[in-house]
């Protein structure tokens, strides 16, 4: 068993599992044309040495119709050896199912599950957790259960009627999703608090000591992220043992590992509030306020 957690490990190791595999099965819950995007080469590649693909894709999140058409596709023409269907819950509860089964030569099988879904940010963007098994028994229960969801009642071929169908009201569905997701953006954050007391957190940068961990897209430290700082007036802690003198510490969205873990608890060893780089990008645009009203 291996966890799947940082940056592309998730992605990766699905493209590494469909290239060194005859069979696959594949369910997930929600699919994006970005997110199939990833694997349509391995995809295709499995299916020109003559391997075989069963494809499971959920609707009840909204699974993108350009994503199904071009599974539609693809399964026309290798319609021996590929088998796609959509899974259709009723009022029991979605279908939510993330998962890959793997057979390689020699019968070697594995499989993938966790949290991500064939998207863009399932794969590669946003904070997931995922397991790469080799575990016999595992597996073979995992086979089992995509075998009762994909020969089950709510599993049904992919036909032109349908999709056509379900293209029309695919637009209702992508407003639900899109207003669920505007609400989450709504949700008052807690006041960072250190030892459960509220901390004072930096709300300019001027005279403010930074540590970093994690990454910052598009924000690389040496070229990008340290000069700014520098040029806003404040100043870098570089190391985990060279924080003491910090004012905070910013937790960048793409994660770091075992060097972050170690910033944290340095960070809770000296009652150093750590805040994410949404709080430090505030005191950022503070500064520039501040420095705009002087000129």
């Amino acid at each position: 068993m291996k966890t799947l957690l940082y940056e592309n490990q998730t992605i990766k190791a699905y493209q590494d599992a469909l290239t060194a595999s005859d069979e696959v099965s594949l369910a997930f819950a929600l699919v994006t044309k970005g997110g199939l995007g990833l694997l349509k080469t391995e995809i295709q590649k499995l299916l020109k040495r003559g391997g075989t693909l069963k494809f499971l894709v959920g609707v009840d999140m909204a699974s993108d119709p350009e994503a199904i058409e071009w599974l539609h596709h693809v399964q026309r023409k290798h319609a021996e050896t590929f088998a796609l269907k959509v899974f259709q819950s009723g009022d029991g509860g979605i279908f939510h199912p993330k998962f890959g089964i793997f057979t390689g030569s020699r019968d070697r099988r594995s499989a993938i599950l966790g949290s991500s879904n064939l998207t863009g940010g399932g794969m590669v963007k946003n904070l997931e957790v995922n397991l790469f098994l080799d575990d016999a028994s595992s597996i073979k229960d995992l086979d089992q259960y995509f075998y009762e969801l994909f020969e089950g009642g709510r599993a049904r071929p992919v036909s032109d009627t349908w999709l056509e169908t379900y293209s029309k009201h695919w637009t209702n569905l992508k407003k639900v999703e899109e207003a669920k997701k505007a609400l989450r953006a709504k949700l008052p954050r807690p006041q960072t608090t250190v030892h459960g007391k509220n901390a004072p957190i930096p709300n300019r940068i001027r005279g403010f000591k930074f540590a970093f961990t994690g990454k910052i897209e598009g924000y690389p430290r040496d070229l990008v992220l340290f000069p700014l700082v520098e040029k806003l007036g404040g100043t870098i802690a570089l190391r985990y043992d060279s924080m003491a003198s910090a004012d905070a510490l910013v937790h960048g969205n793409v994660m770091g590992g075992s060097e972050t873990t170690k910033k944290l608890e340095e960070a809770k060893l000296r009652n150093i509030p750590v805040i994410s780089e949404d709080e430090f990008f505030k005191a950022v645009a503070k500064e520039k306020q501040v420095r705009a009203r002087k000129r």
